[in-house]
């Protein structure tokens, strides 16, 4: 057991211990800071003339937000919020910059998106709406049931969801979330460059071995084949969920350090208004980032099962690149059901929102699964299917000519 925990700090050690690794890192966590907290950078100009600065409106907007949680969502509220802006000048195609916008509609502006995004109506529609409570929650399910059809739901999966929408309380309360929601956005970007990091650090652990051609003495120690690949792996492994956490940490720290923790308790149909399941805000980014860990474990094993089979560092990196490459600019159509959803559940878009939280279900046992619910197992079965593979081939592996 102490052979072992040598062999495996030293494989960890080896991983830590480039250069390359390090400079990603610093590259990364950079831009992980820019990604959350960039939207409060610069100034809002219209025209050629600084109105104001990003973060002083966050501040505004923030304030008012905070001034309207914990109301309920009912007609009193939604009634406020219309008459708020039907003291808009007619006619005004920038009111956002007239005093009756700053002054009356700016404070319910968060209500207004929510309505929009709700009942999946235009800006124009949501300004001039008319106050309805039953209107508001009937208009979500209306919107819901849209968003399945496009989806192309069974029938026992809408029944699912309509179940799921009475159990949820009404009226929803109100609440400022934007540290939430921030992260929440900035999950899948975070999650692309998570994987890059640990493709770019992974992808030499066993081409290394035959590139400085100590294979011959590695393989033949006493040791054996078996223990180093445990290490190997387990070091890889191990590096890919440190990666995965600090990225998650930096990302929480930011975003909270610049928008506030306000909202973990919030009904998450603030931030998913056509996704009916009961949980918060805070409990809907844990999940996000619970999946991000997931893909960064699962990227870990097939990145270094697929280096033990290529026996090529560059190569590796350049398939797994491509892969990245082509989940930005290659989009599954919905019609094509089953594609459609494989090709959602991979690392690389999986941590899209409308991927991590979309309404297709995956039935086991007769039990429906989410998909968030779902991936975790699936990965978890792949992650041991790729250790396994890759061990097979490792413990076959044959030292031959150069």
């Amino acid at each position: 057991m102490n052979n072992f925990g040598t062999m495996y700090v030293f494989e960890l050690k080896k991983i830590l211990g480039r250069k390359m690794v390090w400079i990603t890192l610093l590259i990364m966590l950079v831009l992980c800071g820019v990604t959350v907290g960039g939207a409060v950078l610069g100034n809002y100009v219209v025209d050629g003339e600084v109105v104001d600065s990003h973060y002083h409106m966050m501040q505004t907007d923030r304030a008012y937000e905070r001034a309207l949680a914990g109301r309920k969502v009912d007609q009193t509220l939604l009634a406020e919020m219309s008459e708020a802006y039907g003291r808009l000048p007619e006619g005004e195609e920038r009111y956002t910059l007239t005093e009756e916008y700053q002054r009356y509609a700016r404070p319910y502006s968060a209500v207004l998106h929510l309505v929009r995004q709700t009942m999946g109506i235009k800006m124009e529609e949501a300004i001039v709406w008319q106050a309805d409570e039953d209107a508001f929650y009937a208009g979500r399910l209306a919107h819901e049931e849209e968003m399945w059809k496009a989806e192309y739901l069974t029938e026992e999966e809408k029944a699912f969801w309509r179940k799921k929408e009475e159990a949820l309380a009404k009226p929803m309360i109100f609440s400022y979330d934007d540290g939430y929601s921030v992260l929440a956005s900035a999950a899948y970007p975070i999650g692309l460059m998570a994987l890059l990091l640990i493709s770019i650090s992974l992808s030499g652990v066993f081409p290394g071995e035959h590139d400085r051609r100590t294979d011959q003495l590695l393989l033949c120690s006493r040791l054996g084949k078996k223990q180093l690949y445990r290490a190997k792996m387990l070091a890889g492994i191990s590096f890919a969920a440190f990666v995965s956490l600090l990225f998650s940490a930096v990302s929480i720290g930011i975003s909270f350090a610049v928008y506030g923790a306000d909202g973990y308790s919030a009904p998450a149909q603030l931030m998913y208004q056509t996704y009916p399941w009961d949980f918060t805000v805070g409990e809907a980014v844990l999940i996000l980032y619970g999946l991000l860990l997931a893909a960064a474990l699962l990227t870990s094993v097939f990145v270094m099962m697929l280096s033990g089979i290529l026996h090529h560092a560059l190569g590796t990196l350049a398939v797994m690149s491509g892969m990245i490459l082509l989940t930005l600019f290659v989009n599954i159509p919905r019609q094509y059901v089953l594609a459609s959803r494989l090709y959602g559940y991979l690392p690389c878009n999986l941590l899209r929102e409308e991927n991590a939280f979309d309404a297709g279900l995956v039935r086991l046992f007769g039990t429906f699964l989410t998909v968030w619910q779902a991936t975790p197992l699936c990965y978890l079965l792949l992650g041991i299917v790729f250790w396994a593979a890759g061990s097979w081939l490792y413990k076959r592996y044959q030292v031959s000519g150069r």
